[in-house]
């Protein structure tokens, strides 16, 4: 039989281990926590920050009309939220008006390489608009640049150029679109799945913030009407499923909380032509 006195110091010892972990169980889950509630709000802060500095530039019109239309536009879109009425109300009234940049009535978005997006970048004139058939596998397993291996960050020196090899190719791609929303920005997000069930975006920019001076500025134009007769986009995302043959030129893209964002953020921005296929 064995001795009472035996069996205490194994006890002791399962306890021992069973209280260490436990304390790095709930340690763990803490930490974990404080991470998850610090990035929500670092989200929320940059998106408050986008939000201000959108409507900042939808105002920037030096014409009050213009203002006030841009105002609505965000509203009625559901992008800038005035569940009582008042925002609206208020722009009725008296719409705060900025002076045009230049004078002139485009809008100018201080988005990250919004010249690049829109093809208004000097480089853009070097493109081959030869397009270069490829897939979604294929896109998404591309590189990020040297210079551009942060998927965080702002990268000021690609602000009004291209990195070489993707960012310089037209890209033809045969997918299936499985949802649309309607960005902040005014662009439309289409979200392309592969044959894999991967997934990646192509970015189709509101024709009025585009630099008529583009080298694309008609083609953005034409594909958006395209958009619109498929599917009215709104800001909440909409899911359907359309067979599609799309060109648009490769762009990486930061990683900021998109939907459906191809891992090393590679989009085709901007669309230039548009097929549904079904």
């Amino acid at each position: 039989m064995t001795s009472p006195g035996v069996w205490v110091p194994i006890l002791t010892g399962i306890l021992t281990v069973l209280t260490a972990v436990i304390t790095v169980y709930l340690t763990g889950r803490a930490n974990l926590r404080l991470e998850h509630e610090k990035f929500q709000a670092s989200s929320e802060l940059e998106s408050q920050k986008f939000k201000s500095d959108v409507i900042l530039q939808v105002i920037a019109t030096g014409d009050h009309k213009d203002a006030q239309r841009n105002l609505h536009f965000l509203i009625d879109a559901g992008l800038l939220p005035d569940p009582s009425g008042r925002i609206k109300a208020a722009a009725d009234q008296l719409t705060p008006v900025l002076p045009a940049p230049g004078g002139r009535s485009t809008p100018r978005l201080r988005i990250s390489r919004w010249p690049v997006r829109t093809g208004s970048d000097p480089d853009a004139a070097n493109i081959d608009d030869t397009p270069v058939p490829a897939t979604v596998e294929k896109l998404i397993a591309e590189p990020r640049p040297e210079g551009m291996r942060d998927l965080t960050n702002e990268h000021p020196e690609y602000q009004n150029r291209r990195a070489e090899g993707v960012e310089m190719t037209v890209y033809r791609v045969e997918a299936v679109v499985v949802g649309c929303k309607l960005q902040i920005n005014g662009s439309y997000h289409l979200i392309l799945r592969g044959t894999s069930g991967k997934t990646m975006l192509a970015n189709c920019p509101d024709p009025h913030t585009v630099d008529p001076e583009s080298r694309w500025a008609k083609q953005i134009a034409a594909v958006r009407a395209q958009v619109e007769k498929k599917v009215q986009p709104r800001a909440a995302l909409q899911k359907f499923e359309a067979r599609t043959r799309i060109v648009g030129v490769g762009y990486f893209n930061r990683a900021h909380g998109q939907v459906a964002a191809a891992p090393n953020g590679i989009e085709l921005t901007p669309v230039l032509q548009l097929e549904w296929l079904d």
